[in-house]
């Protein structure tokens, strides 16, 4: 004889994805060993039990104003945090990254918050010198926050000569006339 017992635990909803999650508990009387199996239902079937939670406000934690030689990924990454009303940390918030000015490559553009509400984009500078302006938004939102950047010049690491120089050279002359 087996006998079912059927729980309906939790339904999600991320902003338009319904998640619903149904736990079937089945006890088998011949063996006592109860077994579990998961079983995803149609979210029109079942009540939404959790609140949705909408972002509210993003900020900067780390990686603003950062320079680095034109054409080279910046030390640190652009960071975010998302909050919600309560100014709570809002996990799986949708965050959206691009270049608004100058030039340069992320390495990602969109990606979610994590459980401690972080999104992080880095740049890998353009090979233009200057400025480069960042900005990162909450996706479907408003909210947005931006961040700077500049591409400046490298350090010479060698001198090469164009025109080679002659073996002699008049005394008080100056370089300029010299063949």
């Amino acid at each position: 004889m087996k006998s079912k017992i059927n729980f309906k635990v939790l339904h999600f909803k991320h902003f338009t994805e319904f998640i619903s999650i149904a736990l079937s508990l089945s006890l088998l009387a011949c063996s006592g060993q109860p077994r579990f199996n998961s079983v995803l239902y149609n979210a029109s079937q079942t009540k939404s039990l959790a609140p949705v939670i909408e972002p509210a406000s993003i900020a900067i934690v780390s990686g603003d104003s950062q320079s680095g030689t034109a054409g080279s990924i910046l030390a640190s990454p652009f960071v975010v945090v998302v909050k919600d009303a309560s100014n709570t940390v809002l996990a799986g918030a949708a965050v959206n990254w691009a270049i608004t000015s100058g030039g340069g490559t992320l390495s990602s553009a969109s990606n979610l918050s994590n459980i401690n509400g972080l999104a992080s984009s880095t740049l890998t500078l353009g090979s233009i010198l200057g400025a480069t302006t960042i900005t990162a938004t909450v996706s479907g939102t408003a909210f947005s926050v931006t961040f700077h950047a500049t591409g400046t010049v490298g350090t010479a690491t060698q001198l090469v000569l164009t025109t080679t120089p002659t073996l002699t050279a008049d005394t008080d002359t100056d370089l300029s006339t010299q063949p």
